[in-house]
Formats: C-alpha cells, sequence, structure tokens
C-alpha cells in the first residue's frame, strides 16, 4: 500500500543487487502479461556452516546450490518454480489478485506463488545470479532456518495441498507436492540410521530375504543411484553429502514436521540472525547431542552383536553374513553421523567483513609518486589483496591510494598496507565517507558479473567424495576423543605466538644487518669418466668412478658384516704400473672405533683398513695407493666390507646404527695403464677392437676413403651390428673418418687402389686383414675388403657372423654362406613357440644369493615388443625357488618378492616344510626347501628389454637382545628350470609406435638379420649422418643378438625399390623427407619447417568413434613453431605397402643426427619417445600422436573380432542400449516438446 509501482522488487536486508538486477528481470515480465514472478538465485558470499566447519574439503558446493540449480530449473520447466522470498521481482496486479502475501503459514514465499498459480499467473525462474548475500554463520542458527522452512511447507501440506483444489496441472500439482514431501525427510533417516540395530541389540531381520540376496540387489541399486544422482546434479551436490545435511537436521526437524501435521496453525515467523562474529572456536554440544546419543547406540550394537556371536553362539542365532552385513551398514552410518557431529564445531569468526575472490585490475599509487598497475586476489568492504607484476617489488615501499575501475568511473580510495611480501600486499581501506562508501559497495558487489561463475561446479567422484567424509571423521575423533592437544595449544597460544615471531623477526633483521654472510659451500663436481689418449709409449691415464662401474647408486653397507662386490675388467694386454682408489665415505657415529672398522680389498688381499672413529663419520674423502701387482688381466673385482659394532657385548646385527655409505660418482679408481703390443692376428676377434674386460663405453671409428657408397654403408652395418650386439651392456660409438686414418684401433673398409698409409693391400676376393696402425704402434687396424660392394658386403657380414676360417693376419671368405633368419627368430628375443628356462638366458650362477640379506636377483631377458595377449593378462613365469628352513629364519614374515623392471608384482611365502612333518617333528634341524608357483607377467610391463628381480628378504624369527646368533653362508636360489611362457600369444601391433622402435627397434628388428628394411639416406652423406646410421645398426643388433647382414642402403624413393619393405629414413628434412615417400606422412615440410598435415573430414570423423582418440594437430603444430628447428623421429604407414611402416629420424642439422641416435640409449630419453612423432624438447623428447593409426602383426579373424568389440564396449551394450531408447525416448520427447512449449509460449508473448 506504501508502494505505486506495477512491479515489486523483493529482497533481503542482506542482500545486494546487482546493477544488472532489473534489467536481466522486468523484461521478461513485460513480455508475457500473465507472469507473475520472476524469481533469481540465491547467491551467499559467506559460507553457510558447514562450508565454514569443515577447513579440511576443498570447494564443497553450498547446501542451497542443488535447489536453485536441478530442481528450480526443473520446476521452471513446468511453470512450477516458486518465490523464495527474495532476489524476485513480482507484479503489483498479480498480489492483488491473491489479497497480497499468504501470511497463513511462515513460509508465505512459496505459499504465495502457490495462490498466484491457482489464479492462473505464471512463475518463472532465472538461473543467473543477479545478488548475493549472508550465509547463516552458526550451526544453530541454520538448523533454526531450516526448522521454520520446515515447518512452513508442512503447513501448506495441510493448508493448502497442492493436490487438491482448482488452477493447477498435474505436473504443477507433483513440483508443489515434492517440495513439501522434502521436509518429511527426517523420520525416514533417522530410521535408515538406527536400523541395523534391529538385528544387531534385538535379533530381528528388518528385511527378510539372505545377507547375499540383500547385497545383489542393495549394491545394483546404490550404484544406480549414485550415478543418476550424480548424473542429475552435476557438481552442485556431491555424492553422500545429501545423507550428510540431512542428518544433521534430521533429530530438530522431528518434533516441528510431525506436529505441524496435527497442528497446522501453529508457530510463527522468526527472522534469521546474521551477520554476526565468534570470538572463538567451541564444539556446540547441544545442538550436536542427539548425533552423540546415536552414535553411541551405533557402537553399543556392533560392540554387542560380536559378543553374542563369539561368545554367546548358543544362546544367540547370529548368522555371519546377516552380522557382517548389518554391520557394515551401521559403519556407514557412523561415517554419515560423525561427519554431521563434524559441523557442530564453531570456528572462530572475527572477521567483520567477508572477503570475496575476485581478479579485477588496480592501480596502485606509491608514496614516492610512482604508479603501478596491479590485480586484485580478493575484495572486501574492508579491504582488498592484490598481486603485484613480475619484475615489480612492493616490499618497502609505501602506498597511499588504490584505484578501481567502474565501468567509465574509477573509485580511488585511500588504503594502509597491513601486510606485504615481494610480489603481493594485504590493505585495508581508512575510513570513508558515505559517498565513498556505497562506490565502494557497487565496485565490490555492484558488478555485473561479480557473482556468476565461469563455468558449472565440476562434479567430484564417489570415491573422493567419500574419502572426503572420511578424513573429516577422522579429524572429529582425534578432537572428540582429546588427541588434538597440539590443536588446543596452538588455539590458546596463537596470538602470543603471533607477537612473539614478529619480535623475533624484527630481532633477527636487525642482528643481520651489518654482520659478514657465511661462506657457501660449492657442491663436488661429479667425476665425468675420463681415459686420457695414450702417449707414445702406450701408456694412459684412466679415472673409472664406481657409477661407470655400473653401481647405479650410493652404497650402503649395512649390518655388523655388510659388503659389496664391484666387478671389472683389464685387457690381457694392459699392466697397471701406478693405482690410487679415491673413497667418498661417511659412516655412523655410534660405531665403536677400536672394534668398527672399513675394508678395502682388491682380488681377495687386503689394501687397506679404516678404523671409524666418530670423528670423521659426518664424511671423508680417502686416497689410497693400490699396490699395481694386484690388478690381473681379465676379472677383477674391488670388495667393500664393513665390520661394525655399536656395543661390546651382545648386539642386534641388524641395528639401525650399523651403516657406512659409499658415494658412486665421487669414489673412483685411478689408474695409469701401460699397453704391451700384440701381433696382429684375426683369431684373436673381436679384440683387441672390442674387449670384454673394457669398463668404459667403446669408441670404435669407422674409416672410408671418401663419402661411403650404399654398398660401404651395408657393409658397415653389419659390422657396427656386430659390435653393437658386444658392447650392449657398455655403450657404443661408431665415429666415421673419411680418408684419414685416427689413432688408436679402427676398421677401415678398402676397395682396389685403395691404401692404408703407404700400405697398399693386394685385394683378391671378399676378405679381412689385421695391421698395425701406421700412425700408432699400439693400435690395430681391421681392413675390411672387396673387388666390389657386394665382395665387400660379404667379408663384412662373415666377419659379423663368425663364418669362415679366420687366423692369423688375414683371411679370405669366397665362398662363405651368411645365414639368414626367420621373422621373430632374432637370438636374443625370447622363443614364442615354446616355454624358455631361466637357465637358457642367464648363467644359473647369477641366479644363487649368498648372504643375509642374500641380495636381489636378476635374470634380464628381451623379447619382441609386439606381444599380443589379449585376452589374457601377460606372459606366465613358473618360478621354482630354495630357501632355508631352519628355526632361526622368521617363515611367517620372510618372503620373496618379485618384480619387473623395477614394478612390484607379489611376494611369495618361505612356506618351509610341509605342515604335516612339522606336526611329527621331522624337520627339527636346519635343512632347505623349495616352493613354486605361478607368477603373471602383465603385458603392460613387458617390453622389448625386461629385467626381472627376485628379492629374497629373510627375517630373523629371534631379535632380542643376547639371543640367538646371526647365520653364516647363508644360501638361496632360483631354480634354473623355471620357465617363462609366451606360448599363448599371438604377434601384433598398433601402429605407429615409435616407442617401441626405441626400445626394440620394431618394426625393423622382426626380421633380425633386417632382410625386410630398406635405409633411405641422402647421395654423398656426411660423417654425422653416417655416424647416425652406424648407431642405429648397433642398436638393431644390440636388440636381436644378429648382425644386420641383409639390410638394403637407398637414395631412390620409388615405389618398386621400397614396396614390401619397412623403411628407415635418415637425414636432413629438406633432403630426405620430400618426394613420393612423404606424400601420405602425417607431417610436410612447409618454408624448411616440418609441420602436421591437416586430417581429412572423413578421417576426423572415424576419430571421433576410435577408442583411441583423435590427434590435436593444432597443439603440435603450435609446439613446431615455436622451435627453430626440428630434430626428432616421426612415423607413419608406407605410401608403397600398407602392411609396412615408416621411421623418420630426421634434423635440421645432421650435426645433431648422432646426439639423436645417442639419445635413444638413455632410459629416460628412451620411455619418452612415443606415439608417432617425438621432437626433442630441452633435455627430453615429447611425442606427439597426429596421424593414422594401423595395426602390423597377423591375427586370427575370431581374435580380430573380439578385439574389435572388446574396444568398444559401447557396441557390446548396444541391445542394453536399444531398450533404454524404447523405454526413454517417448519420455525424453515429451520433454522436449514441453521445453520448447515452455519457450514458445514466452516468445510468443
Amino acid at each position: 500500500s506504501n508502494t505505486e509501482g506495477s512491479l515489486i522488487a523483493i529482497f533481503d536486508c542482506d542482500h545486494v543487487p546487482t546493477r544488472a538486477f532489473l534489467q536481466m528481470t522486468v523484461g521478461w515480465v513485460q513480455r508475457d502479461k500473465k507472469l507473475a514472478l520472476v524469481q533469481t538465485p540465491h547467491h551467499f558470499y559467506s559460507p553457510d556452516p558447514v562450508q565454514r566447519n569443515l577447513g579440511s574439503v576443498r570447494d564443497l558446493p553450498g547446501e542451497g546450490d542443488l535447489f536453485y540449480g536441478a530442481v528450480q530449473r526443473g520446476n521452471d520447466l513446468w511453470d512450477a518454480a516458486f518465490f523464495c522470498g527474495s532476489c524476485a521481482i513480482i507484479r503489483r496486479a498479480a498480489l492483488a489478485d491473491t489479497n497480497g502475501f499468504a501470511f497463513e503459514t511462515v513460509t508465505e514465499d512459496a505459499h504465495t506463488a502457490l495462490r498466484l498459480q491457482r489464479m492462473g499467473w505464471s512463475t518463472a525462474y532465472l538461473g543467473i545470479r543477479l545478488s548475493a548475500g549472508l550465509a547463516t554463520e552458526r550451526l544453530v542458527l541454520h538448523i533454526g532456518q531450516r526448522i521454520r522452512w520446515a515447518r512452513g511447507m508442512t503447513q501448506i501440506l495441510r493448508i493448502d495441498n497442492p493436490l487438491f483444489g482448482r488452477g493447477l496441472s498435474l505436473q504443477q500439482r507433483f513440483c508443489y507436492l515434492n517440495a513439501m514431501l522434502h521436509f518429511q525427510f527426517p523420520l525416514p533417516r533417522i530410521a535408515f540410521l538406527t536400523s541395523p540395530l534391529a538385528y544387531l541389540i534385538l535379533g530381528e531381520n528388518i528385511i527378510h530375504a539372505s545377507a547375499g540376496m540383500i547385497f545383489a540387489y542393495a549394491a545394483a541399486h546404490l550404484y544406480c543411484a549414485q550415478v543418476s544422482g550424480g548424473r542429475l546434479q552435476g557438481g552442485d551436490r556431491r555424492p553422500f553429502w545429501g545423507e550428510v545435511y540431512e542428518t544433521i537436521l534430521a533429530f530438530h526437524l522431528v518434533r516441528p514436521t510431525v506436529v505441524t501435521l496435527f497442528r497446522p496453525h501453529g508457530g510463527k515467523f522468526n527472522v534469521t540472525d546474521k551477520g554476526s562474529l565468534l570470538d572463538k572456536t567451541h564444539f556446540d554440544t547441544a545442538t550436536a547431542r542427539p548425533h552423540l546419543i546415536c552414535i553411541g547406540l551405533v557402537l553399543f550394537g556392533i560392540a554387542f552383536g560380536f559378543v553374542k556371536y563369539l561368545f554367546f553362539p548358543h544362546l544367540f542365532n547370529i548368522q555371519g553374513d546377516t552380522l557382517v552385513l548389518n554391520t557394515v551398514w551401521a559403519v556407514f552410518s557412523l561415517v554419515i553421523l560423525l561427519a554431521a557431529v563434524s559441523v557442530a564445531r564453531e570456528t572462530r569468526q572475527v572477521r567483520e567483513y567477508i572477503r570475496i575472490p575476485v581478479q579485477l585490475p588496480a592501480t596502485l599509487y606509491f608514496a614516492d609518486g610512482h604508479v603501478v598497475e596491479v590485480e586484485t586476489i580478493d575484495l572486501s568492504m574492508g579491504g582488498l589483496a592484490i598481486k603485484a607484476p613480475a619484475g615489480v617489488t612492493l616490499a618497502d615501499r609505501d602506498v597511499t591510494h588504490v584505484a578501481l575501475p567502474m565501468g567509465d568511473e574509477v573509485l580511488t580510495l585511500p588504503v594502509q598496507t597491513q601486510r606485504v611480501s615481494k610480489t603481493m600486499a594485504t590493505m585495508r581501506f581508512l575510513e570513508l565517507d558515505m559517498l565513498q562508501l556505497r562506490q565502494l559497495v557497487r565496485a565490490v558487489m555492484g558488478r555485473n558479473d561479480a557473482w556468476e561463475p565461469e563455468g558449472p561446479l565440476q562434479p567430484v567422484s564417489t570415491l573422493r567424495s567419500l574419502r572426503d567424509i572420511l578424513v573429516v571423521d577422522l579429524v572429529t575423533l582425534k578432537r572428540l576423543l582429546g588427541f588434538n592437544r597440539a590443536e588446543r595449544r596452538r588455539e590458546r597460544t596463537r596470538l602470543t605466538a603471533a607477537a612473539a615471531t614478529a619480535s623475533l623477526a624484527a630481532a633477527a633483521v636487525l642482528m643481520t644487518i651489518g654482520l659478514p654472510q657465511p661462506a657457501t659451500a660449492q657442491a663436488s663436481p661429479v667425476a665425468v669418466p675420463v681415459s686420457a689418449p695414450e702417449t707414445a709409449g702406450g701408456i694412459r691415464q684412466e679415472r673409472l668412478t664406481l657409477k661407470d662401474l655400473r653401481i647405479r647408486s650410493a652404497i650402503r653397507l649395512a649390518g655388523t658384516r655388510g659388503e659389496i662386490a664391484i666387478p671389472f675388467g683389464l685387457r690381457t694386454n694392459e699392466v697397471v704400473t701406478v693405482a690410487n682408489l679415491t673413497l667418498a665415505l661417511a659412516w655412523s657415529p655410534a660405531l665403536l672405533p677400536d672394534l668398527s672398522q672399513f675394508v678395502v680389498m682388491l682380488n681377495g688381499e687386503v689394501v687397506r683398513t679404516v678404523r671409524l672413529t666418530p670423528d670423521g663419520a659426518g664424511g671423508q674423502q680417502l686416497t689410497m695407493a693400490v699396490n699395481p701387482a694386484l690388478f690381473l688381466p681379465g676379472d677383477n673385482q674391488l670388495n667393500l666390507r664393513l665390520i661394525g659394532h655399536y656395543t661390546r657385548d651382545c648386539e642386534d646385527p641388524f641395528h639401525s646404527s650399523l651403516w657406512a655409505n659409499v658415494s658412486n660418482t665421487r669414489s673412483a679408481l685411478d689408474l695409469t695403464i701401460q699397453r704391451l703390443p700384440l701381433g696382429p692376428n684375426l683369431a684373436r676377434l673381436p679384440s683387441p677392437f672390442f674387449d670384454k674386460a673394457d669398463n668404459l663405453p667403446l669408441n670404435l671409428p669407422f674409416v672410408f676413403a671418401s663419402a661411403p657408397s650404399n654398398g660401404e654403408l651395408e657393409a658397415a652395418a653389419s659390422v657396427a651390428s656386430w659390435f653393437g650386439r658386444l658392447a650392449s651392456y657398455r655403450g657404443f660409438a661408431f665415429k666415421p673418418s673419411y680418408g684419414r686414418i685416427p689413432r688408436g684401433n679402427a676398421i677401415v673398409f678398402l676397395r682396389p687402389g685403395m691404401r692404408v698409409g703407404s700400405y697398399v693391400p693386394t685385394i683378391t676376393g671378399p676378405s679381412a686383414m689385421v695391421i698395425r696402425n701406421p700412425f700408432d704402434g699400439f693400435g690395430e687396424l681391421l681392413l675390411v675388403m672387396g673387388r666390389d660392394e657386394r665382395e665387400l658386403k660379404l667379408a663384412a657380414a662373415a666377419l659379423a657372423t663368425g663364418r669362415g676360417t679366420i687366423g692369423g693376419a688375414g683371411a679370405s671368405f669366397d665362398g662363405v654362406r651368411i645365414p639368414t633368419y626367420a621373422r621373430y627368430a632374432a637370438p636374443r628375443w625370447l622363443r614364442s613357440d615354446r616355454s624358455v628356462r631361466l637357465g637358457e638366458i642367464v648363467d644359473p650362477r647369477s641366479l644363487q644369493g649368498v648372504g643375509l640379506p642374500p641380495g636381489p636377483l636378476t635374470a634380464a631377458f628381451r623379447t619382441a615388443p609386439d606381444l599380443f595377449f589379449w585376452p589374457r593378462g601377460g606372459a606366465s613365469l613358473d618360478l621354482r625357488y630354495r630357501y632355508p628352513s631352519a628355526p632361526w629364519l622368521d617363515r611367517r614374515s620372510s618372503g620373496l618378492d618379485i618384480s619387473i623392471n623395477n614394478q612390484y608384482l607379489r611376494t611369495l611365502p618361505l612356506a618351509g616344510a610341509a605342515w604335516w612333518k612339522a606336526l611329527i617333528g621331522g624337520e627339527d634341524g636346519a635343512t632347505s626347501s623349495r616352493s613354486s608357483a605361478k607368477v603373471e607377467l602383465p603385458n603392460y610391463n613387458l617390453f622389448g628389454q625386461n629385467e626381472l628381480i627376485f628379492d629374497y628378504n629373510l627375517i630373523l624369527a629371534n631379535k632380542k637382545k643376547c639371543e640367538g646368533t646371526l647365520p653364516e653362508n647363508v644360501h638361496v636360489a632360483i631354480d634354473p628350470d623355471s620357465t617363462i611362457d609366451l606360448t599363448h600369444a599371438y604377434h601384433a601391433q598398433r601402429m605407429p609406435s615409435l616407442a617401441t622402435f626405441a626400445n626394440a627397434g620394431y618394426p625393423f628388428t622382426i626380421s633380425p638379420d633386417l632382410a625386410e628394411t630398406i635405409v633411405v639416406i641422402a647421395a654423398a652423406p656426411d660423417a654425422a649422418t653416417v655416424e647416425a646410421f652406424l648407431t642405429m645398426m648397433g642398436r638393431f643388433g644390440d636388440s636381436t643378438g644378429a648382425a644386420t647382414t641383409a639390410i638394403t642402403v637407398t637414395q631412390a624413393t620409388d615405389s618398386g625399390r621400397l614396396a614390401g619393405r619397412d623403411i628407415l629414413v635418415i637425414g636432413m628434412p629438406r633432403t630426405v623427407a620430400t618426394g613420393s615417400l612423404f606424400a601420405g606422412a602425417p607431417v610436410r615440410i612447409e618454408g624448411g619447417r616440418l609441420r602436421v598435415t591437416e586430417r581429412r573430414p572423413l578421417d576426423r570423423v572415424f576419430g571421433l568413434v576410435s577408442p583411441y582418440g583423435d590427434s590435436d594437430v593444432d597443439e603440435t603444430n603450435a609446439f613446431l613453431t615455436t622451435a627453430d628447428r626440428f630434430d626428432g623421429f616421426v612415423s607413419f604407414r608406407s605410401p608403397y605397402d600398407d602392411a609396412r611402416t615408416v621411421v623418420a629420424m630426421l634434423s635440421t642439422d645432421s650435426l645433431d643426427l648422432p646426439e639423436l641416435a645417442q639419445g635413444l640409449a638413455d632410459q629416460k630419453i628412451n620411455a619418452q619417445v612415443q606415439g608417432d612423432l617425438s621432437v626433442t624438447s630441452g633435455e627430453g623428447m615429447r611425442s606427439f600422436a597426429v596421424g593414422q593409426t594401423y595395426w602390423s602383426g597377423a591375427l586370427p579373424v575370431w581374435m580380430r573380432i573380439a578385439w574389435w568389440f572388446s574396444e568398444r564396449p559401447l557396441l557390446m551394450a548396444l541391445s542394453g542400449l536399444l531398450v533404454a531408447l524404447l523405454l526413454a525416448g517417448p519420455l525424453y520427447l515429451v520433454l522436449i516438446r514441453q521445453q520448447r512449449r515452455r519457450l514458445g509460449s514466452e516468445d510468443a508473448a
């Protein structure tokens, strides 16, 4: 009666509308003359009690988000959106029809909307946040507000039941009824929480079915309920949090709802108090009392049920499965109850103004006149926090004003800095006048986009949501049981501690002024393997770190007698003249100096004994001379032994104070080595060019008269693969030289008319010869000779395969037959036609361990990288293992840990003798036991190179002080007759796959001699390109164990030459990545750069439905564009044969090709090479999948069909989907029609 406008905007006193409120709402009322109400969401910029008191849960949606999301939107679909008391526009004429608001109930808002719609008026819901207000701060106030809502909706249900009366459609009746029945949840919720007690305490089954049947039906129902609920609710309500909200309110809403059902005219309207402060944290026991009583009853019920089952089965008929089912139900109730109780811990609220996270541009004005543009972190009516741009320091600078943009205006306010860091600052506004306060409200809360989120809340998985609730429960239990003494102590001393900290910080700053800065210690440089060039007398200096000797990490010796053996080698024609050993050593300061010592031994002889005194325990670098006579030709062994004691009487041999550490990078052998000349003799091959006693990577030059021809490269490939196979474990490098003989050993390829220095050999056919290096009296040259390229290739192949009679200074290979290989017949690959014994792939002696602990036993093996095990999980290991069985061994705790490629698989028990032998006492003394087990080697852990690790974990049965002795000479073993079975695997691989190429040379190594491979390389290749080629050949030989004697090298890219072959391309893109070979490649050369080819529309469609996803061409091109060069690999299907593959190793600078090839030997880089495009990025590789995929290999037709369907589960579920469509289709059409009708009516208006 006090207003005259045709529309009324209604807000609670704590709600603040944005400037766009009227702009976004009034238009709808003007368009539709029958529209009485436009409701917008109630958004709260302060947290509700659940959000505020459960700080351990991040980004928890508010309780009302679900209602103002899916629920109100669903109501609006059926023209049933109702008034919520605020943030709405109402037509005056409509209110006149209903004689004003309906004050018969305490929820006059919803009741008024019901009356309006009974009179034929429409309502609408606009799901845009156009205003914001304060949420209830305290739980008791929150519950009081919900009590009023529950009472009011129950009053409407009784007084003006939407099921009856005139004016409503059927859909509107159901929508209003749903809102009213929602508040009748208290009794059902309490019944659900306490239902297990009927069986646990009273022994009564509330569901007449077996536990298994209940679980079968309930599990499916709960799963579908969670999935459908998550789909409908999205991120507005997390799984299980609806149960928590209802449990918080249930005990308090029972009385209002039940009483109101019988006395609907009682109750009165109460205004909810908001904006209050709380000076200290406290637990609201009164509010949580019913929940605590219920928790006590549930705990009593669980305990009582198990007491009956365990101690009184003769009195109570308790079934185990039913007990378990009800216990699980009761535990779930406990989880929900504890989460509800957690909200009753009211967190202190002393901040007067609520901070609103928002990023807005702002301008800072400094006292010195400088102005800086910054960005806000949060805003409030009391101040703001800002972040300065990079390069701007805020420390020690005085800010006087801050300016905030307001559309076409700028609001400038005086501020005072509260806290400041290097790039962040918190400021408070100084006293503002009324105009400034009003402008600040506009800037903080009146912006059009102030409250609208960037997107819908992201759903949270069921497991994560349950985990959040469990974390809340654990924190609450800790507080209820009084285990949070530290937290309470921090709360009591928080203010004084903050003041003390500030004082100490200030004092520290003052004390440091003018004091000299302490010197900083520099990290010791990591030793690099060094082999100095030999002098004219064959003398060289060599430094071998322990890492060079394949000790991958620092050595830790433990126990009273810890020891490690480090093998290394020395050539038979070399003598050590001077030797020094440097050890970077640290040990436990608890060791007794007169009983503890560190012993260094070489080949069984003591080099030095070091007393372990406490004053040097922190770390020492010891350098000791080693008698050169102790070094032996061939195999040598360095032993480091710890003899440690921490007490003079009986001691625990595995005590934690018994340890010593040796660095593997700062500990080294420094050797002066004299090489003795030997007469050239082919019988010593591969020595001296490769000697297994060498400790450093093989560096073997390949010499050509000039840029090698195709035939010379094919011959060199055979030799490189041979030496690559031999030097596998050490690494290798084959540097080519054109027309120049280097010092040392080298391989030289000769044809008639070529000479070595002044020596011109007579070449009568395929042959080889060893001569002294004319430029190095201690070096030798291996001459590979032939009258033409065919003979040169034959000579190289004969050397690489060991064919022909080789002895003396020279050998001829006329008539030699070079062996060929079947597909997948690589000597180093496990056979897949039968089971393979471990004794066939490793030395059986390496499968035995001695000592306590015996240390891990390993078995390295290689497999074809395209093994296809589906539907099985992987290969099968039939393991047989032996171990001691004695009273000192705790068999229950001991076990054999099985791992593959450093991925744990399982632990096998050390069961010992059969139970019946132990029962009759036939195994009292020490003996040995043998066990067996089947272990699956998962296909996802199998690669081209693999390592099985068997780690015996032997635990002493008696560790008490002064009892028992440490057993010595303990033996364990893996039976070499244990087998790996690959017979059930097929050969198939989804291509392109650069990972299999990097790991095992696939697909080229399918034929071990590379008979199905052709290499495309530029004409007259430079030395760097040839080095990369030789390195790849060495890797192929290392992978297969066979020489690449059948490889073909070409520069031609015609289909006749390349059809039926897998193609390896090596070189620069502008020289080799052209022509028809790259016509269908996923990459192309454009402006001298590599670019990804856009996929055809049809390919994009198939990519969308493919189980492997689609490629991201734009992302890949963006990455390639930022690089000024290209070094990497690309793979694609051969344009000449659909069953073949092209792999290209490309670099815009050929000098980078060797490094690219050598990088594959690095485990980290190798693992990064994947997909069909891999590009160097910094110190690693970045890989992409940009092209089409296809299958390589052979699978039976039935297997292909089964696999195809297994990759497409949607097709397998097609029948279920059709049924669902038949049921849901008509309903969906009805909803769509209703949506169009709803929107159409608005448009028509």
